[in-house]
């Protein structure tokens, strides 16, 4: 389960480039999951098997900004990794993959912020974390949600302050399930 976390985390963080420029809000409903999103702009998607996981599928959405990067990512997991797993721990698990990812990239960084949520009747995370760079701050706002069958991570990624603007909050409070 770790590893599975762990790789959706890295990879949510990391594929964070794009050479699409944002210019109008889409619908982002990907057909093998049970989830929407808005992102601001037409994402480029991608889907690749994770080699350590075996044949489990990370499929991800990113749109550059003006003011950072937007990405929607989730996998499916097998049932026998989820069976004794709290969707509880799958989070904390997420959060503190994210935050100990970060720091090893840049051992200054740290967690600003953490909520619990319930999104749709889903438990929720939502982290902002802290990355200095040079002379500048930038920040990694995620919301980790798990619906029992799948690890959805939305992330924006810009300069500190950007996370707090309207089309971030857009971006986040889009964000809902269908069955």
């Amino acid at each position: 389960m770790r590893k599975v976390i762990t790789a959706l985390c890295v990879l949510a963080s990391v594929e964070l480039t794009s050479d699409a420029v944002a210019q109008q809000w889409t619908e982002y409903r990907p057909a093998d999951a049970r989830f929407r999103v808005e992102m601001p702009g037409t994402p480029q998607i991608r889907s690749d098997t994770i080699p350590e996981l075996g044949s489990l599928k990370l499929t991800q959405a990113v749109v550059e900004s003006a003011d950072g990067w937007f990405a929607a990512s989730y996998v499916d997991l097998p049932p026998d990794q989820i069976k004794n797993a709290s969707a509880n721990n799958i989070l904390d698990t997420a959060r503190d993959t994210t935050i100990k990812w970060l720091v090893s990239r840049n051992n200054k960084s740290q967690l600003r912020s953490e909520r619990r949520l319930i999104t749709n009747g889903y438990p929720a995370r939502h982290v902002v974390a802290e990355v200095p760079i040079f002379e500048s701050v930038f920040v990694l706002a995620a919301r980790f949600v798990f619906n029992g069958r799948q690890v959805i991570v939305i992330t924006f990624t810009g300069p500190s302050g950007v996370e707090t603007g309207a089309d971030v909050s857009r971006f986040f409070d889009s964000l809902t399930f269908q069955w």
